[in-house]
């Protein structure tokens, strides 16, 4: 009997140290009874600048490396559900390339999948911070970041899916589903939130598990208060895209408009307590961040935050 197929999927953006690191654990990770493993690197660089590092690192591991030339992560991600299809994979797990899986991320995943009958399998991303850099209040935010994942329950969840570090069955990219991820989010991020909630409308059941670990390693310029707030921008922005392709119309631009002087005000709140505490000033950036979105947004102004050249990415905490 033939093994079952996982595609290992990885984005990169020009950070070939980090796709480095990430491709060393991804070589070394211990493969589930009766399942076999192809890594794919999906290069965002149209010179396919990241063609050598996966040629050392990957070792005797299957590996394939596909150039996608349009820019941003809808785009990458798409490109690599591509390249999955065309090895016929059961599975496509998605490691983004500032990742460092645990060795035995898959062996916990699968388990999982089985034990829960799932479709989708997510487990915990441990930020790590430099221990030098920048000493902003956003540090703090990681670290609570870090405290929540650490608490979350096994099972069957309903929470956010993000693409760092997750896993899910390939039935749902092809027909007659063949879900992709939306280009209204390449540029903005959410893309991953918005794909796996069209993959709840498809029926998939997700899991967490607990000890399918993962650590992100935070460059020092995502501590920046400047790259928070951006991160936080583009959050709010993202947010209202959202909701204004499931309820188009003028009342959704207005509700926003409406929120925003709300979440200044709370942003005005916590900067008074900022004086004395990080956790009030990183909420209060988060708040005035995303009451500018709130109101840019409906007059059509964007986020290009995953468009721009930079050494970090993700989500803000």
């Amino acid at each position: 009997m033939a093994a079952a197929q996982i595609a290992i999927c990885v984005p990169t953006f020009r950070r070939e140290a980090l796709l480095r690191n990430c491709l060393a654990c991804v070589q070394t990770m211990r493969v589930p009874e009766g399942f076999a493993r192809t890594l794919i690197v999906g290069d965002n660089d149209p010179a396919g600048g990241a063609a050598e590092a996966v040629r050392q690192v990957a070792g005797d591991l299957p590996a394939r490396h596909v150039v996608e030339g349009v820019r941003g992560v809808a785009a990458v991600r798409n490109r690599l559900i591509e390249a999955a299809l065309e090895v016929h994979a059961d599975w496509i797990a998605f490691f983004d390339d500032d990742s460092e899986p645990d060795r035995d991320w898959l062996v916990e995943a699968m388990a999982a999948a089985a034990r829960y009958a799932a479709d989708v399998v997510a487990g915990p991303v441990l930020c790590r911070l430099p221990p030098a850099g920048p000493d902003t209040c956003v540090r703090w935010a990681y670290e609570r970041q870090n405290r929540k994942v650490e608490q979350l329950a096994e099972g069957v969840t309903d929470m956010y899916v993000p693409t760092t570090a997750v896993m899910f069955g390939a039935r749902f990219v092809r027909p007659p589903a063949g879900l992709r991820f939306d280009m209204t989010f390449n540029a903005m991020g959410g893309e991953d939130g918005d794909f796996f909630d069209r993959l709840r409308g498809h029926g998939a059941r997700v899991a967490w598990a607990r000890k399918a670990v993962t650590v992100e390693v935070v460059h020092p310029h995502r501590l920046l208060v400047s790259d928070y707030v951006r991160r936080c921008y583009a959050e709010g922005v993202r947010t209202y895209a959202a909701h204004r392709r499931r309820n188009p119309g003028v009342w959704t631009a207005l509700r926003y408009a409406g929120k925003a002087f709300p979440k200044a005000a709370d942003g005005a709140g916590c900067a008074c307590g900022g004086l004395f505490s990080a956790h009030c000033r990183c909420r209060a950036l988060k708040h005035f961040a995303r009451a500018a979105a709130y109101l840019a947004a409906p007059l059509g102004l964007e986020s290009r935050y995953y468009l721009t050249d930079r050494t970090g990415g993700g989500s803000a905490p």
